[in-house]
């Protein structure tokens, strides 16, 4: 009886939070909303939506869900978006989004788009939270989120790669962030396959200020055939990215600031990493790995 007296006070949480016998928690499904039943479909007015079941497109280009407005929340209820019909050539996007402020796209699957999640930047985009996404099963990169005050958290990113819509040989991503001041947070990211002799990459900064923190990166086997993989990618542009405390596990190199870009790492793990760290600054000494 005290095992299920502590279980039904941890399950007390003010309505955001009930818990399964199995321990997992589960989010209390959002009903005042518009609902989102059939795509493609176009959001052109700030509020709530909100996914009511799962839904199976077969999109070869464009976007499932379109957001065309700012002050959104995209709640997908623990339901799946998924085009895997549409085959490893489609250019489509699952969520997209272009020069927008203060999205929240939350909660549910996104599957089988060259891009899961596109939140674009010309400028003015900013103010966006990605979070307790699965995207599983996208051919190109899963989350890519630009813009400013972006935070990225909580997310599974797995079996990402596959696209022929480029040819041959084609770089694959996990999440990428472009822009200042971006937070990418505790997610899991694995196996991130690039095509052909293309590179993969879990975490990849493109541009500007970002803390990459408590996330784990990790692939079944090292790239063969000429190919490599990256954890965690600070491109040129990116400034000032701090890595802390990340655990990367079978990828060719670990934690790599391209040259002229600037930041500082400390305590991060990697396991079956040929080459764990490559530029920026150890703020604190690493572990051994």
């Amino acid at each position: 009886m005290q095992g299920v007296r502590s279980w039904l006070l941890r399950c007390t949480v003010v309505g955001l939070v009930c818990c399964g016998w199995s321990g997992t928690a589960v989010w209390a499904e959002t009903t005042v909303c518009t609902a989102i039943t059939t795509v493609p479909f176009t959001i052109t007015a700030p509020g709530i939506y909100c996914v009511t079941q799962d839904i199976g497109t077969n999109l070869a280009a464009g976007a499932a869900i379109q957001i065309n407005t700012s002050n959104v929340v995209v709640d997908l209820n623990g339901h799946r978006l998924g085009n895997v019909v549409a085959g490893p050539g489609n250019t489509a996007i699952g969520i997209r989004a272009v020069d927008r402020a203060n999205l929240t796209i939350k909660n549910g699957t996104v599957r089988g788009f060259k891009f899961g999640i596109l939140l674009d930047n010309s400028g003015n985009s900013s103010g966006h939270i990605v979070e307790d996404i699965r995207a599983d099963l996208n051919t190109f990169t899963a989350l890519q989120i630009e813009g400013t005050s972006n935070i990225i958290r909580n997310n599974l990113v797995l079996e990402t790669g596959g696209t022929t819509a480029f040819g041959p040989n084609t770089n694959v991503y996990g999440i990428v962030v472009d822009g200042a001041e971006n937070q990418i947070l505790n997610n899991t990211v694995t196996n991130t396959v690039a095509v052909g002799t293309g590179v993969a990459f879990g975490i990849f900064v493109e541009s500007g200020s970002a803390v990459v923190d408590h996330n784990r990166i990790s692939n079944a086997a090292l790239p063969g055939g000429g190919g490599s993989s990256h954890g965690i990618f600070i491109q040129s542009e990116g400034t000032n990215v701090l890595v802390v405390d990340n655990r990367i596990t079978t990828m060719t190199n670990g934690i790599f600031y391209d040259a002229g870009s600037t930041g500082k790492y400390a305590r991060n793990l990697t396991s079956d990493v040929p080459t764990p760290y490559t530029g920026g600054t150890a703020s604190v000494a690493q572990p051994n790995d």
